[in-house]
């Protein structure tokens, strides 16, 4: 859950859950906090509403911005088994292949994404996305490409799942 912040400072906010729009049912606080977003995680089947307001101890708390809509969950929603293990050379000149085992999740897609770091924080892209176990890399026509470290990692996707790690 993110939102925006308000224009007065110094203020904490307040995430509030409920399992009816009209939060009668099931109300708790959700978060409380000086962050503009919060995870929500494990969930029961069902659906969820969100509001959010701003207290400050010197002012009159502010009123709820309630969400648009609720969460649905659902109970079918499986975490996926990420792919066994993911093969990179060593080092290789312009053309080379990354290659994984498949997950053990049946009916996914795989999406190889590279980056110039090992945290996967500069230079990110989807190398690939699709069914197959490998993909052919060609770093031919990335300027600046020689001499560059490329780290990979491949997860595994179905929609209505949430993602492999």
């Amino acid at each position: 859950m993110t939102w925006d912040p308000s224009p007065t400072p110094d203020v904490i906010y307040t995430l509030v859950e409920a399992t009816d729009p009209a939060f009668t049912q099931n109300v708790r606080n959700a978060y409380i906090g000086t962050e503009l977003s919060f995870l929500i995680t494990d969930r029961e089947a069902g659906h969820y509403y969100y509001q959010a307001r701003a207290n400050r101890a010197d002012l009159t708390r502010s009123i709820f911005l309630v969400a648009d809509n609720g969460c649905a969950v659902s109970a079918d929603a499986a975490l996926l088994e990420p792919p066994a293990s993911l093969t990179v050379p060593a080092s290789a000149t312009t053309i080379y292949t990354v290659s994984w085992e498949a997950s053990p999740s049946a009916g996914v897609t795989y999406v190889l994404e590279e980056a110039t770091d090992a945290n996967f924080t500069t230079g990110q892209n989807v190398a690939y996305s699709g069914t197959a176990l490998s993909a052919s890399i060609d770093k031919r026509y990335v300027r600046g490409a020689s001499g560059t470290t490329f780290y990979y990692r491949v997860k595994a996707i179905r929609s209505g799942d949430a993602d492999s790690d």
